[in-house]
């Protein structure tokens, strides 16, 4: 008879641990696909207040450049650049990472991108600063013109 009761106890109390973890399982999930990156937007809220924080500091004409974001460049699906300056902006972002600029730790850069010749890339990084690099990419490897770097605002 102890048995029997303490299997039961066993099977209710593993049945009560199954429905909670799969309502936890559940949660969770709505809440990444809703809170974070929204139901209605490709991109993360952060990636919003870095472009922000970007324009701010630097104090970026929002008429004169178009913002993309990490998304814009690497992914083919929602890509609206041609293939020719995305591929520049990959190879710009490739120099910071060699210069040691964008590193581990860095948050998502954001792209800026002036007429034909000129994009910028903003990095925040995780000491608070963030910074603007200038490249010229109306040749065919881009050229690094300037770059700042400021306490994020």
């Amino acid at each position: 008879m102890i048995s029997l009761n303490k299997r039961k106890a066993f099977i209710g109390i593993s049945a009560i641990l199954t429905l909670i973890i799969v309502i936890l399982i559940g949660n969770v999930s709505s809440v990444f696909s809703d809170q974070i990156i929204g139901k209605s937007s490709r991109y993360t809220e952060k990636e919003y207040a870095i472009k922000d924080s970007a324009i701010k500091t630097f104090s970026l004409d929002t008429g004169k450049v178009k913002a993309l974001f990490d998304k814009d460049v690497f992914d083919n699906n929602i890509a609206t650049e041609s293939v020719e300056v995305r591929g520049k902006l990959a190879n710009a972002l490739a120099m910071l990472t060699d210069d040691n600029i964008f590193v581990v730790g860095d948050l998502t850069p954001i792209y800026f991108i002036e007429g034909n010749n000129v994009a910028s890339i903003a990095i925040q990084h995780a000491d608070g600063t963030i910074s603007l690099t200038k490249f010229d990419i109306s040749k065919e490897k881009p050229v690094k013109i300037d770059h700042k770097v400021k306490g994020a605002k």
